[in-house]
């Protein structure tokens, strides 16, 4: 397992935002909790709060409540709790352009119910972030 080090004490900040990369480097569910268990004491230590998180973004329109990365942003959840993190930031479901006959707002509703038990089993607000599309001209997201 990898160890959590960073000078969080020298930061000069009261508070963090926790933007969770792939947890898949810890297979492991306990190795994941173990992880999550040094991060909150580090921030403890230091005085440090972590108020929001963010699940990862890589849930796609074709996967399933069964795919690995639906049970990512689960997994992102439990993290969270064990944190003490009240509300965690997941975003809405990337469509290509060309695959506007779906619908959009059906599927994007499904899966924040989908996620609701995990939400209220993890004492968790979810906060929807709906920023998913590539504008080329202005080189952003929109």
């Amino acid at each position: 397992m990898q160890t959590f080090e960073v000078n969080i004490d020298e930061l000069g900040v009261s508070q963090l935002y926790l933007n969770q990369r792939k947890l898949e480097a810890y297979q492991e569910q306990e190795e994941m909790r173990a992880l999550a268990r040094e991060v909150k004491a580090a921030a403890d230590r230091c005085g440090i709060a972590i108020p929001v998180a963010h699940a990862p973004f890589g849930f796609k329109y074709t996967d399933t409540k069964e795919s690995y990365a639906f049970e990512e942003v689960v997994r992102s959840f439990e993290f969270a709790h064990i944190l003490g993190v009240k509300e965690i930031v997941v975003h809405t479901i990337k469509f290509p352009y060309e695959d506007f006959k779906s619908d959009v707002w059906a599927f994007n509703r499904q899966f924040m119910l989908d996620l609701l038990p995990y939400a209220e089993k993890f004492d968790l607000v979810i906060g929807i972030e709906n920023l998913f599309m590539r504008d080329k001209k202005r080189a952003r997201y929109v």
